[in-house]
This record gives C-alpha cells, sequence and structure tokens, in this order.
C-alpha cells in the first residue's frame, strides 16, 4: 500500500459513514451521484419488488377499525394514504452508531403542498457535515442541491447553486423507489417476520412488525448500493424492526424504526445500527 492510500483510506471510511447515514435516513438526497448515475445494480434476492407488495385496492377500510385488519395491511393502507394526500409534513431525527466508533445525528423533511414537493436532508458530526435539497412536481424532473449545514437542523444550511438532475423514471431506476415514498422498505404480509396485533394507544393504534430484510429491504439495498457504488448483495442487513402509530383516519402520526446492517467495504466490515424517529402531520 502507498503512502497515499495510507492516506486515502480513512478518508473513504468516513465517506462510507456518510453516505450510508444518508441512506438509512431516507435515502432520497444520497451519496455519490455521478457514481450512482452510472452504477449498475442487479436485483437483490433477483425478486422483483412489486411482487412483494399485496393487493390493497379492493380492500373496504374506511370508517372501520384498524383492528380489525393486519398490521401489514394496515401500514400499506396508510402509507397509500399519505402518497395521496396533497398536504403533508413528515419530519424525521436519526442518530447513528458504528461499529468504528463515529456516531452521527440526521434530520429529514418531506413535505407537499399542492403540487409542490420538499424533500431536505442534513447529517451532522464533528467529521461530517453535509445537506442535499430538492423540490419537484409529482412526476417532474427531480432537481438535488448541496449544501453545508451549520447544525444538525435542515433549516440553518448555506446552499449552493449546483444541482444534478433525475427525471421520475431515472430516480427510481438509480434509487430503488419514487421520491414521493417516504418509506425504503417494502412492507407486506410476505416481508415481515413477526407483527403485532393493532391495539389501542390512548386515541391511536399502534403495531409493531419485524421485517424479513431479504424480502423487505431488497429496494433499500439497491438505493445503498446505488450511493455507495457496491453489489447490493454484499450488504447484510442483520435487524429491520418499527412501530407504527395511526389515528381513526389511518393517518401515520409517527414511526419509530431501529435498522442494523453490516458492509464490507475496502476490506472492512461496517456494522451500522440506527435509531430513526419520525412524526407525521397529513391533512
Amino acid at each position: 500500500m502507498t503512502t497515499f492510500q495510507k492516506k486515502k483510506r480513512p478518508f473513504s471510511i468516513l465517506l462510507l459513514i456518510c453516505t450510508i447515514t444518508f441512506a438509512t435516513l431516507g435515502g432520497y438526497l444520497c451519496g455519490n451521484l455521478i457514481t450512482a448515475r452510472n452504477f449498475h445494480i442487479n436485483n437483490y434476492a433477483n425478486i422483483d419488488p412489486i411482487t412483494l407488495r399485496d393487493n390493497i385496492s379492493d380492500i373496504s377500510y374506511y370508517g372501520k377499525s384498524p383492528e380489525n385488519y393486519n398490521g401489514a395491511i394496515v401500514f400499506q393502507i396508510a402509507e397509500e394514504i399519505q402518497r395521496n394526500s396533497t398536504d403533508y409534513e413528515i419530519l424525521g431525527n436519526g442518530t447513528i452508531d458504528t461499529s468504528l466508533g463515529v456516531s452521527q445525528s440526521s434530520a429529514t423533511v418531506d413535505r407537499r403542498k399542492g403540487e409542490d414537493l420538499y424533500l431536505a436532508f442534513t447529517t451532522y458530526s464533528s467529521i461530517i457535515k453535509t445537506s442535499r435539497q430538492c423540490n419537484y412536481t409529482l412526476g417532474g424532473n427531480i432537481r438535488m442541491y448541496e449544501g453545508t449545514p451549520k447544525d444538525s437542523t435542515t433549516t440553518n444550511v448555506e446552499w449552493s447553486n449546483t444541482f444534478t438532475e433525475y427525471t421520475w423514471d431515472e430516480y427510481y431506476a438509480t434509487f430503488g423507489k419514487y421520491a414521493n415514498n417516504n418509506c425504503c422498505y417494502i412492507v407486506s404480509t410476505k416481508t415481515y417476520k413477526s407483527c403485532s396485533i393493532i391495539e389501542k394507544d390512548n386515541n391511536l393504534y399502534k403495531c409493531t412488525i419485524e421485517l424479513n430484510p431479504n424480502l423487505a429491504c431488497i429496494s433499500y439495498a439497491k438505493q445503498i448500493g446505488a450511493n455507495m457504488g457496491v453489489d447490493p448483495n454484499t450488504i447484510i442487513f442483520n435487524k429491520v424492526e418499527f412501530t407504527f402509530w395511526i389515528d381513526k383516519d389511518w393517518h401515520f402520526t409517527k414511526i419509530e424504526k431501529f435498522e442494523s446492517y453490516t458492509v464490507q467495504y475496502m476490506g472492512i466490515n461496517l456494522t451500522l445500527n440506527a435509531t430513526i424517529n419520525t412524526k407525521f402531520d397529513i391533512k
């Protein structure tokens, strides 16, 4: 190994932590965009994600209690309601701890007002400080701007004028999901390991789901692989579990996630444990 390579390696590991942090907390505004647009990704587990979703179009739920349904079905209905809403704001905050002893805090914003959609992301630590944002319309081109945050929020950022542009379909082909899909997992009756019953929690309904990552994370792995420029099949998901709450109108109110996965990069097995709390305001 040359002296240059020795100096470059620690920085590369830090860059890896940064790009994985992006992927963990939302994935829409992430990573090495040049690599992401040109790196060919094989389908994780060679499964079409569409085949893993349940057909919820014929389910009659209006005016009925979520307690009458499987938790994964409830999640998909609430997810569809959120996507179809023209007025919502989703705020996420998370902490990621790595096996290298580096921790970071991050924040995300996902907002829609009528035809205008907005995404923003910040990851912040003593080592890494970076942000991404974009404004777009549903089905339109997506321009991603980079910025330098002054703290761990998405509001105190110095934004650049440069951007990388994707068409709607290019974005999906690159990151494995559409920009207006807040959840990076495939949640269905086919992709969970365990699912609690829906239970009342004060005036809300609550459910905890542990996913089978070999199925639920196939698009997520593609997203991380695109950001890092690695084969998604080298990403090992150790555990993905979350608890969600909805109100009587089947609107998400909050989701608490825990995920752990290991990535091999430059000969090092790097394990990341992330705790992510997301709050929803859906009109």
